[in-house]
């Protein structure tokens, strides 16, 4: 039932209170997921820099630093990192904050469908990595092919405009 891609994926779930963070890396675990797990947001980054995730799960409010915080280093050290936002007192106000910080979604907690709201949120986000990776090797390889056509334009072009005697003693 699993995409053969999901062992694979790693989560990072970043999260202050002991019983949620244990309980997201056993379910995610037991779904095929590699996961690694951070007290905070500081521990939380130390491992991004160590040690890139496909997608991080990070509760908004812990202490020293938020998952507001967590998301804009996160975007700039390690850009193409998915990150989902979690939080018990969720106001459209700081979901909105998040997406506009380029956070993939913003789910509520407690989680009460884990197939739902965990397991196919951060299927997707991982999913949505995995593409975007590929589409940049697609254009890398598309850009080096372009240069490769061009050189072999330029190649014809210069050997055109040679003398017929000097292509003939080639």
């Amino acid at each position: 039932m699993n995409p053969e891609w999901f062992p694979q994926v790693e989560v990072l779930v970043v999260e202050d209170d002991p019983f949620v963070r244990e309980s997201f890396q056993i379910y995610l675990q037991t779904e095929g997921f590699k996961v690694a797990t951070a007290k905070d947001g500081v521990d939380g980054l130390e491992s991004v820099k160590n040690h890139e995730p496909d997608v991080i799960i990070a509760d908004l409010r812990m202490p020293r630093m938020d998952g507001i915080e967590l998301l804009r280093a996160v975007k700039t050290c390690a850009p193409e990192v998915e990150v989902i936002l979690a939080s018990g007192s969720a106001t459209l106000e700081s979901a909105l904050d998040a997406m506009r910080l380029g956070a993939y979604s913003y789910i509520e907690k407690p989680v009460v469908d884990l197939d739902r709201d965990l397991k196919m949120i951060v299927s997707q986000a991982a999913e949505r990595r995995r593409l975007r990776g590929t589409n940049l090797k697609l254009q890398g390889e598309l850009q080096k092919a372009h240069h490769q056509l061009e050189e072999l334009n330029r190649n014809s072009t210069n050997q055109t405009n040679k003398p017929a005697a000097h292509r003939w003693l080639r």
